[in-house]
């Protein structure tokens, strides 16, 4: 079993704004009700049901509430309520989406889902090819056709100098698939020291294989303390995919997540606990890299909790303990982390336990783990 390593380039990160949660009670039978007499809310819990149970919240808030959860205080087990006056609520646990309901008898007014509803259904014909990709880039692409539809408020603000609505109309270019004015708005909103913009033209002339210029633009992010802007810059000097045309650096790499950890980006501070466990740009330290690993299974992280699951099963950084490993591996499973689903199906596999390693194949696969689908496919032949 690999320790998980994650890839994420958080394509241009939204400013981050906490929700209130509240909890209320779940009438199922009004629900039906309700959806019945409301074509775009029937679509919306088709949708539901079939896509987003056991989607990372963070993501189902970005796309849905149009806001994105504050990481160190987002809600892992509770409720997460519906604005713009619908009467609905998801439960949550573990930092996964579980079931809608109905907090109140009558939904009013509830207009939340038509408008991203026909947006989902545009970025899933559009884009196919992402359909295993997290949330986040239905809330990219919604967020996107909405800033395009206000472009000329947006280019009239930002010729004013208004960053953030450099910002929007960058994003709405980007959707809108006009790199060049997207690229545009983008620099003039980094030059006013917009840290997101400047991530964002990073995330641009990374996809046009240009990394010395991702790597500047990153370089400024980072310094204007944007998490993500450091995270992707480590990335560039450590991923092989990367390091083929620049130079790996795994030292900088190493200190790039420790401070994008340190600015609170889970996602550093796993990749900076993978550094730890094979010595990368850092002295080998198992038990640096267990602790890592403990505090982000801890909020919820799913990658984390494989990685701990390998921890215990081979006594690395702390006793060996196979079966609670094995738990913690499941429990990443069932939280979307495809590449536990692939060690369960591998290890079941072991065991002659067929039938269980085909749904751990199937799952990973789901997930897409292409290994998991060649494996699905070898054990139905």
């Amino acid at each position: 079993m690999q320790t998980r390593f994650c890839r994420y380039c958080l394509l241009f990160s939204a400013p981050i704004v906490a929700l209130l949660f509240s909890a209320c009670c779940s009438e199922q039978k009004e629900l039906d009700r309700q959806v019945a007499r409301n074509p775009a809310l029937e679509d919306f819990v088709n949708i539901f049901n079939t896509d987003f149970k056991g989607q990372n919240v963070r993501s189902f808030a970005a796309v849905f509430l149009g806001e994105y959860l504050d990481q160190e205080s987002s809600l892992t087990t509770g409720h997460l309520p519906f604005y713009l006056n619908c009467n609905l609520e998801v439960s949550v646990s573990a930092g996964v989406i579980q079931d809608l309901n109905l907090t109140e008898s009558d939904l009013g007014n509830c207009t939340v889902p038509y408008r991203l509803i026909k947006h989902y259904q545009e970025w899933k014909k559009n884009y196919p090819h992402t359909a295993n990709l997290e949330l986040n880039d239905l809330a990219d692409y919604s967020y996107g056709l909405l800033s395009y539809e206000n472009e000329a408020n947006l280019r009239t603000e930002c010729e004013r100098g208004d960053k953030n609505a450099c910002y929007s109309l960058g994003y709405g270019y980007y959707w809108h698939l006009d790199t060049d004015k997207a690229i545009k708005a983008f620099a003039h909103s980094c030059s006013l020291d917009d840290p997101y913009s400047c991530n964002s033209l990073g995330n641009i002339y990374q996809e046009k294989e240009d990394f010395k210029k991702a790597g500047k633009y990153y370089d400024k992010a980072c310094t204007l303390n944007l998490a993500e802007g450091c995270f992707n810059q480590a990335s560039l000097f450590y991923l092989k995919d990367y390091g083929q045309k620049l130079q790996a650096d795994f030292k900088k790499a190493a200190t790039l997540y420790k401070r994008s950890c340190d600015l609170g980006f889970d996602y550093g501070c796993l990749n900076l606990g993978v550094m730890y466990g094979n010595g990368h740009g850092v002295e080998k330290d198992l038990k640096k890299a267990f602790a890592l690993y403990d505090d982000l299974c801890k909020k919820g992280n799913a990658t984390a909790c494989g990685n701990l699951g390998k921890a215990y099963i081979n006594g690395e950084g702390v006793a060996a303990d196979k079966v609670y490993g094995l738990t913690l591996e499941k429990q990443a499973c069932d939280s979307g982390d495809g590449s536990a689903c692939l060690d369960l199906g591998n290890f079941r596999k072991a065991q002659h336990k067929d039938d269980e390693a085909l749904l751990f194949f199937n799952r990973a696969c789901e997930l897409g783990q292409k290994e998991g689908c060649q494996n699905y496919l070898n054990e139905n032949r």
